[in-house]
């Protein structure tokens, strides 16, 4: 610990002595332009070597970059089909709090790949083997005593360390006797998805991709890029060097490789919204593909399990195709409403399109995606996309899934529709948030895995059928679950209200509903209350007032204020498990209150301009890492 205040206090000083003569800004260019992966011995340690169903392994140690005379042993796990022969290669570089993971080595070594998955994180609890930093600052995530560092250089902080110990895992695995050098992949899970952008100098890339990782990090919730009168947050003189040099984003205009961005629309650490300002910094011919699953947050849908495998068999086997990204446009209706069109590539490969769009909400991790009704015309797709206020911004895009397995994104749009002359059709409000009928409706649950292989993604959340032939859902994994419908415009709640809803439970529950302000957003607030009910063959339904919701942290109560929650959730409360294994909800509503205009919580408010910027690489913020958790079993 002494020694991390020890660095801490350096870097305070170096702030201060060379603040006022920092006027050039390390580029990427000039950051890695004398580097090279390939100079160090590797010094490779062979900690246990097996075979399994056809595939050899071995764990391994061997040496990184020397920092301070010592060099950094990279732990890593690396697979091959037994008796490969000029394998293309692909390297795994993991999220925060995770480490390599032997099931992405299986996963690929399956399909005829060398694959090396690798420990950048270094020391953690319950962590037995890792990458030794040697105490070095800002090696070990867990540890590092100051993200973004860019002074006295941006090779002090962890993304230069952490990039640098990927580029020499590279390295590593060329070495390997049964790999083509010539065929090379790489991606990224979180973190590892914004290392990803990192690897831009390193020539030997041939297919990339990153999940949930694509920069922009500084800019966070309190810089939404599609706000109307939103108090701009203040970017510190580090925070503009930062983006300048190490960031992820500042890299796009570098990298040379096909990337495939997949991620989820909600996700806090890969932002949406965000994410189309990266690819377009790309040089123009460089391949960018996007798939981004609907409504859930830091993980991916089970459906887009074969993107990332068929992504690199596509560029490094020349297996298959890959469709060409699709073209869409937003127009004026003959009712006045807008139309999203949809051109895809290969239509007679498609086996279904979904079209998904969302209302006023700036911010991408709290926004509700509606689904659009899809209609075919011709050799493209449309759908009617009703809004309640022509002055806000639609925001719509969609997914196209293709016979293969592969699901496409479209880019995003977003537009503010009376500068197309459309007009808003939903003309009131509806008290019913979610009724049954139309299935899970924007459900969603706590990540069932952030990786998305294939073994691991599951369906937690399933509609069924109730008493009495009514519809609801259901799920089965002990999960807290939400729906961001009350940030809806048509769907949020009258001044007063009191929240309804129905629940059929046979053993009997006890959970706890969460109203959110703000989710996880500057200034949010959660008030929560609980429920305790017996069992019952039927339907029950439960009434909870606005007052019987108080505030987390101060106790305050939600009152009439309920008006401004984006958020509804339920979250078992005994042990973090939900009792009854065959529990349905349905039909959740709003009674009573009035209806007042609404005026969203940042407008005009001048203290969100310099409220500290949250950074979602922090360990702090991590969520639902499964190599960690698997570990410890």
């Amino acid at each position: 610990m002494l020694k991390y205040i020890f660095y801490s206090f350096i870097y305070l000083v170096s702030n201060v002595s060379l603040m006022a003569n920092d006027t050039d800004v390390l580029t990427p260019p000039e950051i890695w332009a004398d580097y090279d992966p390939t100079v160090e011995p590797l010094d490779e340690e062979i900690i246990k070597s097996w075979e399994e169903d056809g595939i050899v392994y071995k764990e391994v140690y061997f040496n990184g970059e020397k920092l301070d005379g010592k060099y950094v042993r990279i732990y890593a796990i690396y697979s091959a089909p037994k008796k490969g022969f000029n394998l293309p290669a692909i390297l795994h570089i993991h999220g925060g709090g995770q480490t390599a993971n032997a099931r992405w080595a299986k996963e690929f070594a399956k399909r005829g790949y060398a694959f090396l998955t690798i420990n950048w994180g270094g020391e953690w609890t319950n962590r037995k083997r890792y990458t030794l930093w040697n105490n070095y600052p800002n090696g070990d995530h867990k540890k590092r005593f100051k993200r973004n560092v860019t002074l006295p250089s941006p090779r002090a902080d962890s993304y230069y360390l952490w990039t640098q110990a990927s580029r020499r895992a590279l390295t590593y695995l060329c070495a390997q006797k049964e790999v083509n050098t010539d065929k090379i992949g790489a991606f990224g899970v979180s973190i590892g998805g914004s290392i990803m952008w990192n690897m831009a100098f390193d020539n030997r890339i041939k297919a990339g991709c990153a999940i949930y990782g694509v920069g922009m990090n500084t800019y966070r919730f309190m810089d939404p890029r599609f706000a109307i009168k939103h108090p701009n947050h203040i970017p510190s003189a580090n925070d503009l060097r930062w983006r300048q040099s190490m960031a992820p984003e500042a890299y796009a205009p570098y990298v040379k490789f096909p990337m495939l961005y997949m991620s989820s629309t909600n996700d806090h650490h890969g932002n949406m919204d965000r994410s189309e300002q990266v690819f377009a910094m790309m040089k123009e011919g460089v391949p960018i593909a996007r798939a981004q699953t609907p409504r859930f947050r830091h993980h991916i849908g089970a459906d887009f399990t074969e993107n990332l495998p068929r992504w690199m068999d596509y560029h490094l086997k020349g297996k298959g195709n890959w469709p060409a990204n699709p073209e869409t446009l937003i127009t004026k209706g003959s009712n006045n409403a807008p139309i999203f069109s949809l051109i895809p590539d290969q239509i007679d490969q498609i086996e279904k399109v979904q079209i998904y769009y969302a209302l006023e909400n700036p911010f991408a991790v709290n926004r509700h995606w509606r689904d659009g009704v899809v209609m075919k015309k011709a050799n493209s797709y449309i759908a009617e996309v009703p809004i309640m206020n022509e002055d806000e911004y639609l925001f719509a895009y969609a997914n196209i899934t293709y016979k293969s397995g592969v699901v496409l994104s479209s880019k995003l749009e977003a537009i503010i529709p009376a500068q197309i002359g459309a007009k808003a059709t939903i003309l009131e409000p509806n008290r019913t948030i979610y009724y049954g009928e139309e299935g899970l409706a924007g459900w969603v649950c706590a990540s069932p895995g952030t990786d998305p292989i294939p073994e691991l993604i599951e369906h937690p959340l399933k509609v069924t059928i109730g008493p009495d032939g009514k519809q609801g859902f259901t799920f089965d994994r002990n999960r807290p679950i939400w729906t961001f419908a009350p940030g809806d415009p048509e769907y949020r709640a009258p001044k007063g209200a009191s929240l309804q809803f129905d629940i059929k439970t046979t053993t009997g529950e006890d959970f706890v509903v969460k109203l959110h302000k703000n989710y996880r957003v500057s200034e949010a607030k959660t008030y929560s209350t609980a429920v305790t009910l017996s069992g019952n063959k039927g339907w029950q339904t439960v009434t909870l007032k606005a007052n019987d919701f108080k505030e987390n942290k101060k106790g305050d109560l939600l009152g009439e204020s309920i008006n401004e929650v984006n958020t509804l959730e339920l979250a078992p409360s005994k042990g973090g498990k939900w009792q009854d294994k065959k529990i349905i909800f349905r039909n959740f509503r709003w009674i009573g209150g009035t209806y007042v205009p609404h005026v969203h919580s940042y407008r005009n408010n001048n203290n969100l301009k310099n409220i500290k910027v949250i950074s979602s690489d922090d360990a702090n913020n991590l969520v639902d890492h499964e190599a960690l958790k698997d570990e410890k079993k």
